[in-house]
């Protein structure tokens, strides 16, 4: 029976760092799969937040328009009425 011999302290710690470095290699992996989906949520609550102050501009110009014919109105009804008046 052939005896292997125990590892050294140096042997040793060049297995650790070499299994350190691939996981290091795979984490740089999944930091750059991390970040890429960041960086798209981020684009994507971007182009929302955009959507919506559109939308809500759409709305206060809607209002306004609903509100100057409201008072268009108003005003024609009350020379209509002084008109009767007169």
């Amino acid at each position: 029976m052939i005896r292997r011999p125990p590892l050294s302290y140096a042997d040793e710690a060049l297995r650790y760092a070499d299994e350190a470095k691939r996981y290091a290699d795979e984490a740089k992996g999944d930091i750059a799969m991390f970040l890429i989906h960041e960086d798209l949520a981020r684009a994507r609550l971007q182009a929302r937040r955009e959507q919506v102050d559109a939308a809500g501009l759409a709305a206060r110009v809607a209002a306004a328009r609903r509100w100057t014919r409201r008072a268009e109105n108003a005003d024609r009804r009350a020379r209509a009425a002084r008109d009767a008046l007169g």
